[in-house]
């Protein structure tokens, strides 16, 4: 049986999930009972997409995409967050959509402590980092074999451009 990424419901508790209801229910593709938002960042972005005239059509969690994870030596899916069809004047231009907090896109700085805690939280850090990384370019790869383009909104983004 395949794997359905919205089995997983949102969980409540300190990061804000939910379920997004669309004004604009025509421009999202797939079921509009079951979009989930798994933070704050990530609601922001539905909304965005629901109210910007030059989104077309989009979707949250479309697709698992495969990647190698070398940590493991295991394939895994990574379920990027959204799928947005984008208007351009007369272009429509397709995007994978990844939404997360820059501390796990940019490589981790480490503790000028040398303590055992530090060490523990900088190593699952970097390995955090690594595995983005991998999903990233897993991302990258089939955007570009399926012409699209490959994004990920931080909160630079979602903090200047959404309020």
């Amino acid at each position: 049986m395949p794997f359905d990424i919205k089995g997983f419901k949102p969980r409540y508790g300190n990061i804000k999930q939910g379920f997004f209801n669309p004004t604009n229910r025509e421009k999202y593709i797939g079921d509009k009972a079951t979009i989930i938002y798994r933070s704050s960042w990530e609601l922001k972005f539905l909304m965005f997409c629901d109210r910007n005239s030059r989104v077309v059509r989009y979707s949250s969690e479309p697709m698992g995409i495969p990647y190698y994870n070398t940590i493991d030596h295991k394939v895994h899916k990574y379920y990027i967050d959204f799928y947005v069809e984008m208007k351009y004047g007369d272009t429509i231009q397709k995007w994978l959509i990844e939404v997360k907090p820059i501390k796990f896109v940019n490589m981790p700085k480490r503790s000028q402590r040398d303590t055992l805690k530090s060490l523990e939280r900088y190593t699952k850090a970097v390995k955090t980092y690594m595995i983005n990384h991998m999903k990233f370019d897993a991302a990258k790869n089939y955007a570009k074999e399926n012409g699209m383009v490959f994004g990920i909104i931080t909160e630079n983004f979602v903090m200047q451009k959404m309020m």
